[in-house]
């Protein structure tokens, strides 16, 4: 397996303490795999919201639909 790093780009500011808490908590369950892809639902675990994904960039799209830091809240789009 390859070995991999990240570096900080300088110019970006570090993240204080209090903004890497303020993340939220997810729980992903897989369902199934099909078309190179996975299905299931994804929990949002601060407010027990529950939404059913089709795709893989479906759920990165729901999961950054309720991220801090852009006057979002909660799941957002068509589900």
């Amino acid at each position: 397996m390859e070995e991999r790093s990240w570096t900080v780009l300088p110019g970006r500011a570090q993240e204080t303490e209090k903004q890497q808490t303020d993340r939220g908590t997810f729980l992903v369950k897989i369902l199934y795999r099909q078309n190179h892809s996975w299905q299931g639902e994804v929990i949002w675990a601060e407010t027990n919201e529950r939404k059913y994904f089709r795709s893989a960039l479906e759920l990165i799209r729901l999961i950054d639909s309720a991220a801090p830091g852009e006057a979002r809240e909660g799941f957002s789009g068509d589900n």
